[in-house]
């Protein structure tokens, strides 16, 4: 046996495997190798046996310390182990709505991250928030939804059931059930998080139960392969663990967890505790900050998931060495998209396109005589230095630069794009970069660190002798790690007991971390303190810092107890010391690093290179051409950081978690020019209102103005708006403005939201544009007398009053970010810069329009209102003719002309596929005519609640339409308020999204001119006095055709209290219409429960109601696109077990569902006992005034003939013709199953009814229709 053993760190990425070596004597190796390849099985066994030379690794392997993308790259391959999720019954859909959001605003074929599980039940049982059972658990069901599971192969699955946090008593027992029945992998969600967050918690169970049994899988197979016993993992914490407690949620962020681990132990070793990393790879690059400790992100965003398992805070932008350049009418665009490692750069001889790497080649900051020939078809050639030559020199026509400054210009856009990600994790925090040291290390990152640094007036940069393999270093460096979590203070004694008890390594550290947020926020802190107090403190600290103000309420959401232990090996490394001066090129050790003009390098005698910067503050003007891009985003980069201040500081549920809000800016002649993008039909007004500040107001240095009024460049008045100049010089040069939606601004109705309003004052109060905040101070008299002096005053002043100074804030940061850049490059250069991207979006819009043909379209939205527009080119601008629109309306549904100026905007910018900046540019090349006095141009008192946020959704579907790219979205916000005395809430519900040539509508997702977020299930029931019974998507909603229309969803719920509800929808009386022959969709319904049935209510009303008292919110789907394929099917009208999706869809492959749809004069009874379910089963029975919910579906005629074999031949059915009648009540000729010899009633087993029952219930049927099913196999 070898006396001699390795150690081993390495991080196997997606690419390459890097690998640094250890053995006893203090040799090191490093290696890298292909992570994939045709010649070996495995990067690492291959990569050590590499360097022991044999594969007897029981002698001469010590230890081996691994990050891997494995599970990373399973989540992005979708290839983890199939699994199931079980939830609380009605929330099965709960992954499919999430927080109901669209990932990308300007989308039209909206992309939602389809969820991770192969199937989802349900399970009957409840908790309320309170951890009370409102509802027993059925063991017996549970146990049959769990057989369902199997008997479709799945072993793995996730348990998440609501308010399991709070008691997981029915988690716990599920879990009993599914393990004696043989699940071979079980996920709880209360385990693996103790938050009551129900939307990430159970997707957190699911990636669990979905990657961590196929993680086994890789970590057995690897100690099977070694045969040693120390084999330990990175996780994305910065901890090591060994295979059997690696979870597939802790190992997301594996391999750059370890670069962040490496760069803090470079820093340490340098004296510095205060860095920035800078991880530049080929497609992306990765940024983090440490100020003496690892910053943790509690709840990270996740290639669109939102989780609950702690990993490192590190901020991610495509912009690599590997992205693609492109100029585009006059801007120098770098990434998103990635030349990859095929084809590559262009340089690589492969046919790639310009990238990073070849402007670097270009401008000779790489030496390509130290690359090897290992590039061209054959892998044996050098770098292609002469087809470089000739793309760039091929943009000098097209550009009229020169082509090196061409190539130095799209070099400044990715340091800029880099540069942004650095302020990003920075400046949100309250930090300033330039009081860190900049710690550089990937593939690439020694090419643009300097730039970077320099960009940001950072002073120092420090580049390990093994910065690109410090991922694998940063492993070897880690500690090993176990976590416990608990819900407070009072847990930790039981958590010392476990970590003691479960920690198999010497010298163990224990670390408590309080996971913390300010009372009424939603922005959470994990701070590691001794006890809770102390926490609390540094949680004060933390927020004076980022907010400016101490946090006043501290609650603490969860605790965790890490116990640590370090022990690995030093690395020793030598070298010769060195100097030297910029501007020159270091090529060593795998990488090149360019010493910018201005900078010194010194090598240290352990190969550490430190580069200082004589002059870091460097501020440069460029060809305007180049700037375009630079100032677009840093433009946007301080509306950005506007929106961070204004969410975190708000007190509203509305700004702070469901992203209710906007800010932007505008130029001196308040044109909007650049945005922090949530609700659109906020943006493309405000520059009305900045307008209606400037002309009536005499502004000066540090004022701020008030207003909500539409005739001032308002919406509707809930959305209430504070606009600041920006001075320099005595001269206004800029403007900034937030607007957010406020729950409560007076009026006749709680929530603001009247359903009901006749004129203006009744929906609030009314704020013409005046000056509320000047010489450092808020008028709080002025602002006392606006809010609450009034016919209808607010009823919640302190919550106005959070909010308003919240945007107060917000704008104060942008005013401070704008002054500095104007005394960087002078007002006059902002003002130059602002209309070129003005004009380049200007530029963008002709484009389309001017392939547009002209065209006339009216939409219906019910008898009383329609819209009607006319577009048409002339001369130099497109015209928006409205004339034909209906007539000023006694509704409120009329709509402020900057209403539709947004509506015209936000459609517009969808049109254009690009990521092109939302700003005022859209407008130039359009006219609006809008009539006056008519729906979409009101006097000064027309209430107008609805027309922001419901008829601006109709002209976008109108502007669509016309133009023949979309069908009808479901056309509303589904407005819905309630509240009391002691609370008030509001809130938009989602629905479907029309279908395009392209693709098919998306499902319960906001659409236009909203994109506002629902409160989380266990949040909102935690907060308020409602419990929501069921949230499902209304399958079947959307409307046929080539690509059919999104489905919308159902929303029950049940008020445990006294309040008064206010609605605004349409799409009620006449649904969202298809296009090109595609097919309607089903329209919307508001049904309240009057004596345990539903009573349809008009698209707005106001009511109040009593406590126990249920609303169903039914919102429509999208319209179709095309005339769908023309071939038979057969309609069947599924009403008992066959209403389970999952059944019909196994018994018969060709169904698909239709919608829903009721049969009358019919009712369940259970009138025939069968063999097969051991009881009763399901007939529609003779019932005059009754009727029975049911789906529509449709198949084959060989699908038909063998659910005649299953019904008919096995069951004692007939197949019998019946009328069923949708939800816009056309009626359909359907297949159904009559019972022969009918003998009422006969009992159903309990599965049997769990059924027919939770069929009916995911179709929204209404209480007494669920009590008649339960009472129906007993005797009448």
């Amino acid at each position: 046996m070898s006396k001699n053993k390795w150690t081993f760190w390495i991080d196997c990425g997606g690419t390459f495997t890097d690998i640094v070596a250890i053995n006893d004597s203090g040799e090191h190796r490093v290696h890298k190798l292909l992570s994939h390849s045709s010649h070996y099985e495995s990067a690492v066994v291959q990569g050590i046996s590499d360097i022991v030379g044999h594969t007897d690794f029981k002698s001469s392997v010590a230890e081996v310390r691994l990050g891997t993308t494995v599970a990373t790259n399973a989540f992005l391959e979708r290839s983890g182990v199939e699994c199931a999720l079980i939830t609380t019954l009605g929330h099965k859909d709960l992954l499919g709505i999430r927080n109901q959001s669209r990932p990308d605003l300007f989308e039209l074929d909206i992309n939602k991250t389809p969820p991770l599980y192969s199937f989802v039940t349900h399970i009957k049982g409840r908790m309320d928030s309170k951890g009370e059972e409102v509802v027993e658990l059925d063991e017996e069901i549970a146990r049959f939804e769990l057989q369902r599971i199997l008997d479709r192969g799945i072993k793995s699955v996730a348990i998440s059931l609501m308010h399991s946090t709070v008691n997981p008593a029915h988690e716990l027992k599920v879990w009993e059930i599914a393990k004696d029945m043989g699940f071979s992998y079980i996920s709880l969600s209360h385990q693996v998080s103790p938050i009551a967050k129900y939307i990430p918690r159970t997707e957190t169970a699911v990636i669990d139960a979905y990657l961590s049994p196929y993680l086994r899988q890789y970590t057995e197979y690897l100690e099977n392969k070694l045969q040693i016993p120390n084999i330990y993992y990175m996780q994305s914490d910065g901890g090591l663990c060994s295979g059997s407690e690696l979870k597939g949620y802790n190992a997301l962020l594996s391999g750059p967890a370890g670069g962040l681990i490496g760069a803090i132990d470079v820093a340490r070793s340098m004296g510095h505790s205060k860095l920035i990393t800078f991880d530049m790879g080929g497609t992306s690059t990765d940024v983090a900050i440490y100020d003496q400790e690892l910053s943790i992100d509690p709840s990270p965003d996740f290639y669109g998931l939102k989780l609950l398992c702690p990993m490192v805070d590190i901020h991610t932008v495509a912009a690599g060495g590997g992205s693609i350049l492109k100029y585009d009418n006059g801007r120098f665009q770098v990434g998103p998209e990635s030349a990859g490692s095929t084809p590559g750069p262009a340089c690589y001889r492969n046919g790639g396109p310009l990238t990073v790497t070849d402007a670097n080649l270009y401008l000779d900051r790489l030496e390509a005589d130290k690359f090897p020939h290992i590039f061209g078809p054959n892998q044996d050639r050098p770098l292609d230095l002469e087809i470089v030559d000739k793309k760039f020199k091929e943009l000098e026509d097209k550009v009229g630069m020169p082509a090196k400054e061409i190539a130095q210009g799209f070099l400044d856009v990715a340091v800029e794009s880099m540069s942004r990600a650095i302020r990003k994790v920075s400046i949100e925090r309250g930090q300033d970069p330039k009081d860190f040291c900049l710690v550089s290390f990937g593939g690439a990152a020694g090419q643009l660190a300097l730039k970077v640094a320099q960009t940001l007036s950072m002073s120092e940069v420090i580049i390990h002798p093994l910065s690109s393999v410090l991922s694998a270093y940063g492993i070897g460096k880690a500690q090993h790690q176990m976590s416990f979590q608990g819900r407070s203070e009072s847990d930790f004694k039981e958590l010392e007991s476990k970590a003691k008890e479960n920690f198999p390594f010497k010298n163990p550290t224990l670390h408590k971390h309080y996971l913390l947020k300010a009372k009424g926020s939603d922005h959470e802190v994990e701070i590691s303190a001794d006890d809770q107090e102390k926490a609390f403190e540094k949680f004060r600290n933390y927020h004076q810092k980022t907010f400016g103000h101490p946090a006043k309420e501290i609650e603490c959401e969860a605790v965790k107890l890490q116990i640590t232990s370090k022990d690995f090996k030093e690395l020793q490394i030598h070298a010769d010391s060195k100097e030297i001066e910029g501007p020159s090129i270091i090529s060593e050790n795998n990488t090149s690093i360019v010493v910018e003009s201005g900078w010194q390098g010194q090598r240290q005698d352990d190969g550490l290179w430190v580069l200082r910067s004589h002059n870091a503050n460097s501020t440069q003007k460029r060809d305007p051409k180049i700037e375009l891009e630079i100032f677009y985003q840093r433009f946007q980069f301080i509306a950005e950081q506007m929106g961070t201040t204004l969410q975190r500081l708000a007190a509203s549920i509305n700004i702070k978690e469901r992203n209710d809000f906007s800010c932007a800016l505008f130029t001196r002649d308040c044109e909007l020019i650049a945005n922090a993008p949530h609700i659109p039909v906020h943006l493309g007004s405000m520059d009305r209102a900045v307008r209606a500040v400037n002309e009536t107001c005499d502004v000066s240095p540090g004022e701020s103005y008030i207003l909500n009024s539409p005739v001032c460049g308002g919406t509707h008045l809930p959305d209430v708006t504070i606009i600041t100049p920006v001075f320099s010089e005595d001269e206004v040069i800029m403007w900034v403005a937030s607007r957010g939606h406020h729950a409560d601004i007076g009026g006749i109705a709680h929530g603001s939201m009247p359903g009901n309003s006749k004129s203006l004052k009744e929906e609030g109060v009314v704020i013409t544009p005046t000056k509320i905040f000047a010489n450092g101070e808020l008028d709080l008299p002025l602002l006392k007398k606006i809010l609450q002096d009034s016919t209808y005053p607010v009823r919640n002043f302190d919550m106005n009053l959070h909010d308003i100074e919240a945007k107060i804030s917000a704008n104060h940061k942008g005013v401070s970010e704008i002054i500095q850049l104007a005394k960087q490059y002078g007002a006059q250069y902002l003002e130059q810069m602002s209309e070129r991207i003005l004009d380049y979006t200007h530029q963008k819009i002709v484009s389309i329009l001017n392939e547009f043909k002209s065209s006339e379209t009216e939409k219906v939205i019910n008898s009383k209102r329609k819209l009607k527009v006319k577009m048409q080119r002339e001369g130099e601008k497109t015209v928006f003719d409205f004339t034909g629109s209906s007539g000023l309306l006694g509704t409120n549904f009329n709509a402020p002309v900057p209403v539709v100026q947004a509506s015209v905007m936000f459609s517009l910018r969808s049109m254009i596929e690009e990521n092109i900046p939302l700003n005022s540019g859209l407008m130039r090349a359009i006219e609006l005519k809008v009539p006056q006095d008519s729906m979409l141009n009101p006097g000064e008192d027309s209430p107008v609640v609805a027309g922001n946020v419901e008829t601006s959704q109709a002209i976008c579907d109108l502007i669509f339409q016309a133009m023949g790219v979309k069908a009808n979205s479901y056309g509303s916000m589904n407005n819905l308020s309630f509240g009391n005395d002691e609370f008030q809430y509001y809130e938009t519900i989602c629905g479907g999204s029309g279908a395009t040539a392209s693709a098919h509508g998306a499902s319960a997702v906001q659409v236009n001119m909203t994109n506002s977020l629902l409160t989380d299930p266990e949040v909102f029931e935690t907060r308020l006095p409602v419990r929501i019974e069921l949230m499902g998507i209304r399958h079947g909603s959307g409307g046929a055709g080539m690509n059919h229309g999104g489905n919308g969803v159902y929303r029950k719920l049940l008020f445990l209290s006294d309040v008064k509800i206010n609605m605004i929808t349409q799409s009620r009386e006449v649904p969202p219409s298809g296009i090109k022959g595609g097919a309607k969709a089903q329209r919307g319904m508001n049904l309240l429960e009057v004596d345990g049935e539903w009573v349809e209510l008009p698209e707005c009303f106001e009511k109040e109601i009593s406590a126990n008292t249920r609303l169903c919110v039914c919102t429509p789907g999208g319209g179709g696109y095309g005339e769908g394929k023309d071939e038979t099917k057969h309609l069947v009208f599924g009403f008992g077990s066959n209403m389970d999706l999952a059944q019909i869809k196994k018994r018969c492959p060709s169904s698909e569902l239709v919608r829903r749809g009721t049969v009358n004069d019919r009712e369940i009874r259970y009138t025939r006992y069968s063999p097969v379910r051991k009881g009763g089963v399901a007939d529609m029975y003779n019932a005059p005034g009754h009727y029975v919910y049911g789906l529509v579906v449709s198949m084959n005629d060989e699908d038909l003939t063998f659910l005649d074999d299953i019904e008919c031949a096995q069951n004692g059915y007939q197949r019998i013709e019946t009328k069923a009648f949708d939800d816009n009540g056309e009626e359909f000729i359907c297949h159904s199953y009559d019972v022969i010899d009918k003998k009422p009633d006969i009992a159903p087993t309990k599965v049997y009814e769990w059924l027919v029952y939770s069929g009916a219930y995911n179709l929204g049927a209404n209480q007494n229709y669920l009590d008649r099913l339960q009472l129906a196999g007993h005797v009448r």
